[in-house]
């Protein structure tokens, strides 16, 4: 089941063979696998322990790790959705159950081969920068990052921070520090990419790249 589980998650060629599971407690996990084993037949008492789960991830899968930063939209709404169908009373009858768990099935390869066309452009991008310029923009919540704390404040948390990073793939990483007050909206967006591509005509420049 883990095997078949890691297939459908996000690999990552610059770190060799590490797996990331996308964000969700290791719980969580063990209560999917506990579902998809009683629905596959396997008596509840049968049904490995958390512990005795944890110990098998950790012994044969070390590779295998799940995202360090989490954000408030994280969770794959889609995903926990056919979960909780499968919870559901009036989906325990065998035909809505395989119905479901091949739903499951389908959407995960279809996240699979969105992410193929993902790694493609990258690679596209990194070998040829001269034909084509790939980015992928994202930002983290401000509780996640925190301005140390500053002398005759009477805040005593300290200053909370935006901060939004655009990687440009063969390029540069660019990091925007935004005040709390301002949106995460449209403009932002529009705003990070534009400074983005300046300084990477810039950098591309240094690197004997084309504009």
């Amino acid at each position: 089941w883990f095997e078949a589980t890691c297939e459908f998650y996000d690999k990552t060629p610059s770190l060799g063979p590490s797996v990331q599971i996308d964000a969700m407690d290791k719980k969580e996990l063990h209560e999917e696998f506990q579902l998809d084993a009683e629905n596959a037949g396997t008596w509840a008492h049968d049904v490995a322990s958390y512990d005795t789960f944890m110990d098998m991830w950790g012994k044969y899968f070390p590779h295998v790790t799940i995202r360090e930063y989490k954000t408030v939209d994280s969770k794959d709404p889609t995903r926990t959705a056919l979960r909780m169908m499968m919870r559901l009373s009036r989906n325990l009858t065998p035909f809505r159950r395989q119905n479901i768990m091949r739903m499951r099935a389908i959407y995960a390869t279809t996240i699979r081969k969105e992410r193929t066309y993902y790694w493609h452009d990258r690679a596209m991008a990194t070998s040829f920068p001269n034909m084509m310029l790939t980015l992928i923009s994202n930002g983290a919540g401000q509780s996640a990052y925190i301005w140390p704390r500053l002398p005759n404040l009477d805040s005593g948390a300290g200053i909370q921070f935006k901060l939004v990073g655009t990687l440009v793939h063969g390029c540069c990483l660019v990091l925007h520090l935004v005040p709390p007050w301002v949106k995460d909206d449209s403009n932002l967006a529009i705003h990070c990419i534009h400074d983005t591509l300046t300084l990477v005509q810039q950098q591309r420049l240094k690197l004997g790249h084309t504009r």
